[in-house]
C-alpha cells in the first residue's frame, strides 16, 4: 500500500462567488468557508421544510463502497436490493473476489451497468485485499480526507461520489460531502458550482463552500437535504419553484419569470 505522503487529491481553481473570498492552498477539509457561506442559509431553509437528515446506523466502509458502487446512475430501491442478494448469495466480501464475472452480474441484474460494475466489485475488493493485506478499510480514518478520497479512487469502480460516500456515511465518518446528480442540479440551479460541472469539479467547488464549524455528521445532513429537496421540488425537468423556500435566492427561478 502506498504511504499517504505518495497519494494527492487534486482540487482545481475555486469558482468565483461572493462568499468565497480567497483560496488558501490547503486541503479540502480546511479549504472551507466562513460565516457567510451560502450552504448555511440553504440548510436552515431546508431543514424548515425536510427536518432533521441524521445517520441512523453507519454500516462498515467495505460495505458503503460496494453499495456506493452498486447505485451509481441507479436509484436506491434498484441498487440496494442488489446489495443485499450479493451478500445473501456468497455471504462474505472475501468470497466475491473469487466468484465467476457472469455470475455476480446475475446477481446484481437491475442496477445500471451491471456487467460493468459485475467486474468492478470483485475488482475493488482485490485491489484493497493486495494493497492492504486485509479486507477492511478502517485504516483510512486515519488519513486526511484528501489522501482518502485519493486512495479510494484508484479502485475499480470508485470516482468522487462513491469515495466521499464511502468516508462520509460509513463508520469512518469522515468530513467530506456526497456530490451526486441532485447536488449538481440543485447547485448548478443555485449558482454554487458552474452549469458544466460534473462529480470532480462539483465535489470540490462544493467543499470550499462547507463552513468550518461543520463535522461529518452536518455534510451527511446537508446531502439527504439538498437531494430530498432535488427529488421533490428542484425536480429536473418541471421544477416547482412557486414552492421552494430557496427561490429568492436562485437565479433559474429569476429567469422563469
Amino acid at each position: 500500500m502506498l504511504p499517504p505522503s505518495q497519494l494527492v487529491f487534486s482540487f482545481g481553481p475555486s469558482v468565483d462567488h461572493p462568499a468565497l473570498g480567497a483560496r488558501a492552498s490547503r486541503p479540502p477539509h480546511e479549504r472551507t468557508a466562513g460565516p457567510r457561506s451560502p450552504l448555511i442559509l440553504i440548510r436552515r431553509r431546508l431543514l424548515a421544510l425536510y427536518g432533521p437528515q441524521r445517520p441512523v446506523e453507519r454500516p462498515d466502509p467495505i460495505d458503503q463502497l460496494i453499495n456506493a458502487i452498486l447505485s451509481t446512475k441507479t436509484r436506491d430501491e434498484v441498487s440496494f436490493p442488489a446489495f443485499r442478494r450479493l451478500l445473501y448469495r456468497y455471504k462474505s466480501w472475501t468470497a466475491v473476489i473469487d466468484a465467476p464475472v457472469s455470475e455476480i452480474a446475475r446477481t446484481i441484474r437491475g442496477v445500471t451497468h451491471h456487467e460493468r460494475k459485475a467486474e468492478y466489485v470483485p475488482g475493488a475488493l482485490h485491489t484493497i485485499v493486495a494493497q492492504t493485506g486485509s479486507l477492511d478499510l478502517m485504516f483510512l480514518q486515519d488519513w486526511p480526507e484528501d489522501t482518502a478520497m485519493a486512495w479510494l479512487m484508484t479502485l475499480p469502480g470508485a470516482g468522487p461520489k462513491v469515495a466521499a460516500t464511502t468516508l462520509n456515511w460509513s463508520l469512518l465518518r469522515k468530513r467530506v460531502l456526497a456530490v451526486d446528480t441532485y447536488l449538481l442540479r440543485v447547485g448548478q440551479r443555485l449558482g454554487l458550482v458552474p452549469a458544466n460541472a460534473d462529480y470532480n469539479s462539483g465535489f470540490e467547488d462544493f467543499m470550499r463552500l462547507v463552513p468550518a464549524d461543520w463535522d461529518a455528521d452536518d455534510l451527511f445532513e446537508f446531502h439527504w437535504l439538498m437531494k430530498l429537496h432535488s427529488q421533490r421540488v428542484c425536480a429536473y425537468e418541471h421544477p416547482a419553484c412557486f414552492r421552494c423556500p430557496l427561490r429568492d435566492h436562485c437565479p433559474h427561478n429569476a429567469t422563469r419569470h
